[in-house]
């Protein structure tokens, strides 16, 4: 059976963005959806994501072909995610990721057990299946250099969109056609 999962960011929910019309589109497809409601931003912390995420989520089998997407701290979740989880992807996609401290002192405190961390990136490289890293050229929260390194620490390429921002519904992505060609 295929499975997508969703991680929305800091100060979203499941409903937010694209998260609703790709997990609608993909239902149509007949895959089977999860946007878990992640704690955020209080309580923002990747022990209480993952307490969430035990909680709304199935049991996963070794034949259950998996898919996992992340936005922003979502994005950066999936690391996590992949090294804590007994689970191998088929594919991850990671948008407008974080993967260090930003330029917002309010934010950064949310990102802190999410980005302070030493990923075990030859793990990662095996359990994340086939990769896509997508940000905005002129991404106004996160550095364009932040998804550059991700890429490179997972051995693939940064797809720039450009005048993507942010990659959010406030830039304009309430659908998101591009990614759902890629799943």
């Amino acid at each position: 059976m295929k499975n997508t999962i969703i991680f929305h960011g800091t100060g979203n929910n499941p409903k937010g963005n694209w998260f609703g019309w790709l997990k609608e589109q993909l239902e149509l497809r007949g895959e089977r959806v999860f946007v878990p409601t992640l704690p955020t931003p209080e309580g923002q912390t990747v022990p209480e994501w993952m307490s969430a995420c035990k909680n709304q989520l199935p049991a996963f089998s070794a034949n259950d072909e998996i898919t996992l997407i992340g936005h922003s701290a979502g994005a950066t979740f999936i690391l996590h995610y992949l090294e804590q989880m007994d689970i191998k992807a088929q594919r991850s996609v990671f948008v407008s990721p974080v993967i260090d401290d930003i330029d917002h002192e309010e934010i950064n405190p949310l990102l802190s057990t999410f980005v302070h961390h030493d990923f075990d990136w030859n793990l990662l490289r095996e359990r994340a299946g086939e990769v896509a890293v997508l940000h905005g050229d002129d991404d106004p929260y996160v550095p364009l250099e932040q998804a550059h390194r991700l890429s490179t620490s997972l051995g693939v390429q940064t797809t720039v969109i450009e005048n993507g921002r942010h990659l959010n519904a406030d830039s304009g992505y309430t659908e998101f056609p591009f990614l759902l060609d890629i799943v």
